[in-house]
């Protein structure tokens, strides 16, 4: 994470998915609710595989002779997570909206 400092913020954005994650369970109603439950995770979720993408794509130059900067497998198993927390959480909303618009 040292060649790339704004994936702290993929960090930051799962530590608020778990925060939420555990406050909704904690309640059973939510009043004065705006944003759905599946709408606000698969967007924190797409944020984060957006970064994680653009780590991946814009890989950045060694900082040092000695310290080399590739894709090596941390890279993909990153990205692999990313794309793996997304997808049910987008199959779940695309579902949503299907059934929201054929009513």
């Amino acid at each position: 994470m040292t060649a790339h400092r704004y994936l702290y913020l993929v960090l930051i954005v799962a530590l608020l998915m778990i925060g939420y994650l555990i406050a909704y369970a904690g309640r059973k109603d939510t009043p004065g609710r705006q944003v759905g439950h599946e709408r606000l995770l698969a967007a924190a979720s797409g944020i984060n595989l957006l970064l994680v993408l653009i780590a991946v794509i814009f890989k950045p130059p060694g900082v040092t002779p000695l310290v080399k900067v590739s894709w090596s497998l941390g890279a993909f198993v990153g990205l692999i997570a990313a794309i793996v927390a997304v997808a049910p959480i987008a199959r779940s909303a695309l579902r949503t909206r299907q059934s929201r618009l054929s009513r």
